[in-house]
């Protein structure tokens, strides 16, 4: 059923449905698509955008190929088959990885895997073969450096 107000009464709503549960109106400040019985609102199709006044996107989910989310009409936030992608650096794998690319700065510590862990302290315990680049410096257990130059063996 589809209910077109007459413009008698301040209730100017276009009210869709049995019970007019689907309504579309101006408030004289906003305007509203609003679900007001007990069912959900649904937007369907292949490629659903949701835009700015302005025209700017915000969103897009693409049927089977997943959702961004855009800050300033610029992709920020993807979902990918692997997780969740966040600008072009960092990836949030559903298998609870996560993969950063470039710089990082960590408050806390970093568990790289089983047997590697960098403390928010500077320091680092790593178990099993480990191999290092460049000049490395190692924390011995008792307390001293050991140094090892580029190409030599400690």
């Amino acid at each position: 059923t589809l209910y077109i107000p007459d413009g008698s009464s301040s209730d100017n709503r276009i009210s869709l449905g049995d019970g007019g549960d689907l309504k579309l109106y101006h408030d004289g400040s906003n305007s509203y698509v609003a679900e007001t019985g007990t069912g959900d609102l649904v937007l369907q199709g292949g490629v659903v955008w949701i835009q700015h006044g302005n025209g700017e996107n915000a969103l897009k989910a693409t049927q089977d190929a997943g959702v961004e989310l855009r800050y300033n009409n610029v992709k920020a936030v993807e979902t990918t088959a692997d997780g969740i992608l966040v600008g072009t650096g960092v990836t949030i794998q559903k298998n609870g990885g996560v993969s950063i690319a470039g710089l990082t700065t960590a408050s806390g510590g970093i568990r790289v895997a089983a047997g590697a862990s960098i403390y928010s302290n500077g320091n680092a315990t790593f178990s099993g073969i480990t191999t290092f680049g460049g000049t490395s410096h190692i924390r011995l257990p008792n307390g001293s450096d050991a140094q090892r130059p580029l190409g030599s063996l400690i």
